[in-house]
């Protein structure tokens, strides 16, 4: 089948993205209680910078830890067996110590290892090792019969209770109704790319419509990292960027967050990554965009801009009551700070958020 979608607001498309899923076949799982959503942090290539994301994912509701692309040696060597473990990882101490805190252990594995091992036999063991998820990478194929295989990999996850996250040359068509376990996917230019050499804030605004009518999308925002213009922008893309998988601090790791350094992250940590409700309140393609998401009784907004600009944000898609805006908003003295601020609202205010060119504003709505 093919969809045409048309709306008078392109905001209206996003909102509507569900239409592709349910296109698609119902869940095919007769159980889904293992499949967790959550915000997941990469960590170094060792036990103790695992460790280290685990304490801080335990104390600032994170989900998982996530070891990446090089765990079971070099990514691009067909000799790297993904039923290995580097020497500066102890696996079963990573798993024991994140099982202890709560949070789940997330791995990396490629093409070349899907197609060269036994993918029933490496699954079954990364179940038995007590691994909760797989990012499948580099997904470069083309063909129909690669394709097959694919979901094929995907089908076989579901069977080992591994949660999904694929990257690269994968378009989604809903499946993720079919197989919920496949929580986002990549096909999305992200933080990966720097903003200087094709993702500038313009480009991040034509994705954040365009690619979001499709589902889900790995755009793993960073944080401290040399790329970042604007942490309040990076701070709202959580929000932006639908994905109930977040990858939060892409190139960071734990030990350049002193306990309380950076007080705004109170934002991310508060932030879930399944919603009850959506808006896209205001936006132009490749300009700016407000997003607002409900969990609960508590609102969740972020706003991008590529031009300098003003945004008056009608807060209507509040229940009745009173509620407090907790704003994290670029310091107009240095973009890379972030001031907080807080204010009595009614579902009858509005915000204005003032952002330079390629900012943002995150703003944390709970009622009195």
């Amino acid at each position: 089948w093919r969809v045409i979608m048309v709306a008078e607001k392109a905001g209206t498309l996003v909102e509507n993205h569900y239409l592709l899923q349910n296109l698609s076949p119902p869940s095919k799982l007769s159980d889904t209680s293992w499949i967790k959503p959550g915000k997941v942090w990469r960590s170094s290539l060792t036990t103790e910078g695992a460790k280290a994301i685990v304490d801080y994912a335990a104390a600032n509701k994170y989900q998982y830890v996530h070891y990446d692309a090089g765990w079971y040696g070099p990514e691009r060597d067909a000799d790297s067996n993904p039923l290995t473990v580097i020497a500066s990882i102890d696996m079963q101490e990573t798993i024991r110590y994140a099982n202890e805190h709560g949070i789940g252990l997330i791995c990396y594995i490629n093409k070349i290892a899907m197609s060269g091992y036994d993918l029933d036999k490496t699954f079954q063991t990364y179940q038995e090792w007590g691994i909760r998820g797989v990012k499948m990478g580099f997904v470069d194929w083309k063909s129909q019969s690669d394709m097959e295989f694919l979901y094929d990999a995907i089908e076989k996850a579901a069977k080992y209770k591994l949660i999904v996250d694929i990257h690269d040359n994968f378009r989604l068509t809903g499946i993720e109704r079919t197989y919920p376990h496949v929580l986002t996917v990549e096909g999305i230019l992200g933080n990966e790319e720097l903003p200087a050499k094709g993702n500038p804030p313009k480009n991040v605004l034509t994705t954040s419509f365009a690619r979001m009518i499709a589902g889900a999308g790995d755009y793993t925002p960073c944080y401290l990292n040399g790329r970042v213009v604007s942490r309040s922008f990076q701070l709202a893309l959580g929000v932006v960027f639908y994905s109930p998988l977040q990858y939060l601090h892409w190139y960071d790791q734990a030990d350049r967050y002193p306990e309380n350094r950076y007080p705004e992250l109170e934002f991310w940590k508060e932030m879930p990554t399944t919603w009850d409700d959506s808006k896209v309140v205001q936006g132009s393609i490749g300009s700016y965009m407000t997003v607002a998401r409900r969990k609960g009784d508590r609102w969740f907004v972020g706003s991008i801009v590529n031009e300098a600009r003003s945004l008056h944000i009608p807060l209507d898609f509040l229940g009745p009551g009173e509620f407090v805006a907790k704003i994290y908003a670029e310091d107009p003295g240095d973009k890379k700070q972030v001031i907080i601020q807080s204010r009595q609202v009614t579902s009858n205010s509005k915000l204005t958020a003032t952002m330079s060119s390629g900012s943002g504003c995150a703003i944390m709505i709970s009622p009195m």
